[in-house]
């Protein structure tokens, strides 16, 4: 089965309220941002982050910021591992996409990160994404990619290093630049450049 590429908005003032069809590329990603990011930090102590924290409700968590200050903004939600290197790693390149980006990760398990299959699929049971952005309201697209597993965008050494213990062998790096490419098109689309 394929692998569900979601792109959300991180808030709903810089939208319409339409939802969209799939997205054509409207121009290949430039070679520098299809190259794996290898060269990227491993751990969050090298990466240029804030860590600030959000208050909801009755509860504070903490979150991750990165990019330019007054750009637009995006929330980037974490993978089932929670706020790894390879979320972080994304993030990094989509605060660079265009005309940069101001890109935010809530850390939607207080601080743990998943060691193995097992605590990341407990960590991960409760937290509905689908549902949550169905009900929403925001424009959000859905994009599978045939023939790709989980996690197919995640090129670092490590995640491929990651994916190949799980028993996930595919690399497909153009269904990597087509799903980078559908995302900054849709970057574009719904927030602009800074």
């Amino acid at each position: 089965m394929g692998t569900a590429h979601l792109l959300r908005r991180a808030s709903s003032a810089f939208l319409s309220s339409t939802t969209t069809g799939p997205l054509r590329p409207r121009c290949p990603l430039p070679r520098r941002l299809r190259q794996p990011r290898a060269a990227m930090a491993t751990d969050s102590s090298a990466a240029p982050f804030q860590k600030i924290q959000i208050q909801r409700e009755d509860t504070t968590f903490d979150a991750y910021v990165v990019g330019k200050e007054n750009a637009p903004g995006i929330v980037v939600l974490q993978e089932w591992w929670g706020v790894d290197y390879e979320i972080k790693n994304h993030a990094i390149h989509i605060s660079q996409l265009g005309g940069g980006y101001r890109a935010l990760i809530p850390d939607l398990y207080r601080g743990k990160v998943a060691l193995d299959v097992a605590e990341a699929q407990h960590l991960m049971e409760g937290l509905d994404w689908q549902g949550k952005l169905q009900s929403s309201g925001v424009p959000y697209e859905v994009h599978i990619y045939p023939g790709c597993s989980h996690a197919f965008m995640n090129t670092s050494p490590e995640a491929l290093k990651r994916k190949k213990g799980m028993g996930l062998t595919d690399e497909n790096q153009e269904a990597v630049d087509l799903a980078w490419s559908r995302f900054s098109a849709w970057m574009g689309r719904f927030l602009g450049s800074a």
